[in-house]
């Protein structure tokens, strides 16, 4: 007798029984189980993501407006520096005239 003899040698038997056919359901419902939670989750993610970038969105409109009005702010205030540096321009040409006069007066005849 040999080695070979006395070991059985595993056999392939192609036929299904009643477990066989449970293992494939819960195979098959925890795959199309888990496959549906997941699209639940992202679907409730997608949401939130939406409400989330409309919130942004007014955020944005907000501050374009915000800064509508510091662009209108700085050009008023532009306008104005503008018209007190010709302002300041002015005065300085009269104070010089001024002084000319009032020197001719002082050093002119009597």
């Amino acid at each position: 007798m040999t080695m070979n003899d006395i070991v059985p040698r595993p056999r392939f038997e192609p036929t299904y029984n009643f477990g066989h056919i449970l293992i494939l359901i819960g195979w098959l419902a925890g795959g199309i189980g888990g496959g549906f939670g997941v699209y639940l989750t992202l679907r409730t993610e997608m949401s939130q993501l939406r409400s989330e970038l409309a919130l942004i969105s007014l955020r944005m409109m907000a501050v374009e407006k915000g800064q509508d009005k510091l662009a209108a702010g700085f050009d008023r205030m532009t306008e104005i520096l503008t018209s007190d540096a010709r302002q300041n321009v002015r005065l300085d040409s009269v104070e010089t005239r001024l002084g000319a006069i009032e020197h001719r007066g002082l050093t002119g005849p009597r």
